[in-house]
């Protein structure tokens, strides 16, 4: 299930990667679940989000998310509204 809600939030335009970006967005409450890949270091539990780490390191989920480029952490916007990020 992972994988798909990965997949659909990118399609959506409802992906924020990276985890600066995350924790800025977290800030504003505008985040409602991140993947972190397996080789990503932890963002601290301060920020209200729901966060679950995934067996797939950074390179494999810059893949999933059809990006040049290695991706360690994959937000999901809470109320988007088909924007991209």
């Amino acid at each position: 299930m992972t994988i798909e809600e990965i997949k659909k939030a990118v399609e959506e335009g409802k992906a924020v990667f990276g985890i600066k970006k995350i924790k800025k967005l977290a800030k504003k409450k505008s985040i409602g679940k991140v993947f972190l890949s397996s080789n990503a270091d932890m963002i601290s539990e301060d920020e209200e989000m729901d966060i679950e780490r995934i067996d797939n390191n950074s390179s494999e989920i810059g893949v999933i998310c059809k990006k040049p480029f290695c991706i360690s952490a994959v937000g999901i916007l809470k109320n988007a509204k088909n924007k991209k990020v």
